[in-house]
């Protein structure tokens, strides 16, 4: 019985969504805006705050790929995006 506990909270904690921490360039409320709504609509993303004065965007998503979401608001809002975290190794 301990050993199902153990597998149903690893599950759990698979499911959880994770944070996705981007800097843009973004310079009043009306950028933050606009970044956050070219990321609500994007596949798996469940929550997106965005703050102009910091330049920080944290999307919560449980299937998004962050480079892929790092070059949708970057198409989009026509900014300079980086990623901050999770940061994946390059390719080799």
């Amino acid at each position: 019985m301990g050993e199902e506990q153990k597998e149903s909270e690893k599950e759990e904690s698979a499911e959880e969504p994770r944070d996705i921490s981007l800097k843009v360039d973004m310079d009043c409320q009306g950028c933050a805006k606009k970044v956050e709504k070219s990321l609500l609509i994007f596949e798996g993303v469940e929550n997106v705050r965005a703050n102009s004065q910091p330049k920080t965007v944290v999307v919560k998503s449980r299937t998004a790929d962050p480079t892929k979401v790092c070059e949708r608001v970057q198409r989009k809002t026509k900014r300079r995006v980086e990623l901050i975290s999770p940061i994946h190794p390059p390719p080799p």
